[in-house]
C-alpha cells in the first residue's frame, strides 16, 4: 500500500544517513591527526626543550650559590625553587615528546577496526532496506503508482497556488479604521518589515499637550479632561489622561512635560451628543427650554437672552461654546468626524465640586491667613466677613463657610464677570444658587 511504501522509503533515508555517519567516523579514526596537528606538537616539544634548558641553567647557578654558603636562607629558598622549576620543565618536555610520538604513530588499529565493522553493518542494513523497498514497489502496478504520484503533484500545485492567491488577497489589521496611504503598487514585491498600508483608527483620538513643571505634579493617570476642537466651536469631548512623560522637554529655559489625553469611546460620545440634541429639539418644538439650559438660567450662569439665542442655534444644528464654569450638553453633528492634526484646547480637571457657593476671585481679600469678603447687609451696611474657602480656578473661588445663597458681596470696579453672576443695581454682586465647579 501507499503507507507501506512511504514507511519503507523513510527507513531507507534513515539508513543512508547512518551509513554516511559511519563513513565519516571511519575516516576520522584512520586519520586522527592532520599535518597541522603534528607541526603544532613538534613546536610544543621545541618550546619544552628551550624551557628545560633555561631551567637547568637557573638551577645550576642557584645550586652553586647555595653550596658556597648554605647558611643564607634566601639562597636556600632560591635553590629549592629552581629545583622545582627544573622538575616541572622535565615533565613538560616528556609529555610533549609523548604527544608527538603518539601523533606520528598514526591511527589506533583497534579503533579503526571497530569503525570498519560499524560501516560494514550500515552498508548491509542499507542494502536490505533498498531490497525491501524494491520488493514493495515491484508488487504494485507501476502505472497506478505513477498515476497516484501525478495526482498528488497536481493537487499540491493547486493548493500552493490557492494559498499564494489567498495570501495576496487577504490582509488582516488589528483594528477597524480608515486607510490613509497605500505605499506599494499591485504586483510589487515587499520586504518583511515594509509598511504597505497606513491605517488610522477613526474611533480613537489622542491629543498631545505640554504641561509646565508647576502643574505636572497635580496631574494623575486617569484624570478626567475635556477636549474642545478650535475649528468646531461648541463641541466638547470627554477624555482622560493616559500618559505623561517622566522626562522634561526644555525649550529656551522653559520646562514642560509631554502629556497624552485620549478621548473616550467616540461612538459613545456621538450617541450622547445625538441623544442630547434630540432632547433639545423635542423641548424646542414644544416651546420649552431643555433641562440643562433651564438649570443654567436658574443658577445665573446664563441670561434669558443667551438661552433663547442658544435654542435658536440648536434649532439650526449648531451649539455655542458653553459658558465657563458649567458644561452644557455636548451637541455633535451627525456627520461629525475627527481629523488628524486638528488644533484643540484641552482642559484637565484636577478637582471638582458640585452644589457649592461661588464668588469671583476679585471679591476675596486675605489677612494673616484669613480670607474675607465685603458683604452688603439688607440695611446697606458693608462688613468684612471672614470666610472659609475651598478650591478655585482663574475666575471663581468656592466658599465653604461664611456666606449664604443670595447674599450680596462687593467686587472691585472693572472686574470682568462674563455674565457668570447677576449684577445688583446698588453696586453689589448677588451670590447665585448652588452650581457645579472645577479647576
Amino acid at each position: 500500500t501507499d503507507l507501506d511504501i512511504a514507511q519503507t522509503e523513510a527507513v531507507v533515508v534513515d539508513v543512508r544517513i547512518a551509513l554516511e555517519a559511519a563513513q565519516e567516523a571511519l575516516e576520522e579514526a584512520e586519520n586522527p591527526f592532520t599535518e597541522s596537528d603534528i607541526v603544532q606538537a613538534e613546536l610544543a616539544v621545541i618550546n619544552a626543550e628551550i624551557a628545560l634548558n633555561m631551567a637547568e641553567k637557573n638551577f645550576e647557578r642557584a645550586e652553586a650559590q647555595y653550596k658556597r654558603n648554605r647558611s643564607v636562607p634566601e639562597w636556600r629558598r632560591d635553590y629549592e625553587q629552581k629545583q622545582a622549576q627544573l622538575a616541572i620543565a622535565e615533565f613538560d618536555l616528556a609529555e610533549a615528546e609523548q604527544s608527538l610520538a603518539d601523533m606520528k604513530a598514526g591511527a589506533d588499529p583497534l579503533e579503526v577496526e571497530q569503525k570498519q565493522k560499524q560501516l560494514a553493518l550500515a552498508q548491509a542494513t542499507l542494502k536490505k532496506s533498498e531490497d525491501d523497498l524494491a520488493e514493495i514497489l515491484g508488487s504494485v502496478d507501476s502505472l497506478e503508482v505513477k498515476l497516484k504520484q501525478s495526482e498528488v503533484a497536481s493537487a499540491q500545485a493547486t493548493l500552493d497556488e490557492a494559498i499564494e492567491r489567498l495570501e495576496m488577497a487577504t490582509m488582516a489589521t488589528p483594528f477597524a479604521g480608515i486607510i490613509t496611504s497605500i505605499n506599494v503598487e499591485a504586483g510589487e514585491a515587499v520586504n518583511a518589515n515594509q509598511v504597505v498600508i497606513e491605517l488610522v483608527d477613526s474611533g480613537k483620538f489622542e491629543a498631545d499637550i505640554l504641561v509646565n513643571e508647576t502643574d505636572i505634579f497635580n496631574i494623575r493617570l486617569g484624570a478626567e479632561a475635556i477636549i474642545q476642537v478650535d475649528a468646531l466651536s461648541g463641541i466638547s469631548l470627554p477624555a482622560k489622561v493616559t500618559f505623561f512623560s517622566p522626562t522634561a522637554t526644555i525649550q529656551q529655559g522653559v520646562v514642560n512635560y509631554n502629556v497624552t489625553v485620549e478621548m473616550e469611546s467616540f461612538p459613545a460620545v456621538m450617541g450622547e451628543g445625538l441623544e442630547a440634541r434630540q432632547e433639545a429639539r423635542q423641548s424646542i418644538s414644544s416651546g420649552e427650554f431643555p433641562e440643562r439650559i433651564r438649570q443654567a438660567i436658574e443658577a445665573g450662569l446664563i441670561s434669558q437672552q443667551q438661552a433663547e439665542e442658544m435654542m435658536k442655534r440648536i434649532q439650526e444644528g449648531e451649539m455655542p461654546l458653553p459658558p465657563r464654569g458649567e458644561q452644557l450638553p455636548v451637541m455633535i453633528p451627525e456627520d461629525f468626524r475627527l481629523r488628524e492634526g486638528l488644533t484643540v484646547t484641552v482642559s484637565i480637571i484636577l478637582e471638582e465640586r458640585n452644589d457649592v457657593l461661588l464668588v469671583p476671585n476679585a471679591a476675596i481679600t486675605s489677612s494673616v491667613g484669613q480670607a474675607y469678603v465685603k458683604v452688603v447687609s439688607p440695611d446697606d451696611v458693608i462688613e468684612d466677613r471672614p470666610v472659609t474657602i475651598g478650591i478655585s480656578n482663574w475666575q471663581y473661588t468656592e466658599i465653604v463657610e461664611g456666606l449664604s445663597e443670595g447674599e450680596k458681596v462687593i467686587v472691585p470696579q472693572g472686574t470682568t464677570m462674563e455674565q457668570a453672576l447677576q449684577e445688583d443695581p446698588q453696586g453689589g454682586i448677588r451670590i447665585p444658587g448652588m452650581g457645579g465647579f472645577g479647576r
